[in-house]
């Protein structure tokens, strides 16, 4: 059985951190790609080793990644950051579900 399950993946010093948050596993890498190839891997190992009562537990059904705009301070200060461009699905709204 196989899941498809929300990748979060956010840059932080000098590399990527990926986040599930389904069931709040996280790995990272050295590139985006790294990141999530080290996530997939991390998810196998916490769904072969978890018992059914920690994946119960911690699994969520729904993860929704959005954006909000917020005041962020007077004027229009730049928090000087770039973000790098979206890699893989721009869903909004994704259910994991059993495939």
């Amino acid at each position: 059985m196989s899941k498809e399950l929300t990748a979060i993946i956010k840059s932080e010093g000098d590399g990527y951190v990926a986040l599930c948050p389904e069931v709040d596993v996280a790995s990272q890498g050295g590139t985006v790609a790294e990141a999530r190839a080290n996530l997939r891997e991390a998810l196998a190992l916490f769904f072969e080793s978890a018992s059914e009562t920690e994946i119960e537990q911690r699994f969520c059904s729904e993860a929704y990644v959005t954006r909000v705009e917020v005041a962020a301070g007077q004027g229009s200060r730049s928090f000087g950051v770039e973000c790098p461009p979206h890699s893989g699905g721009a869903r909004l709204h994704r259910s994991a579900k059993a495939r």
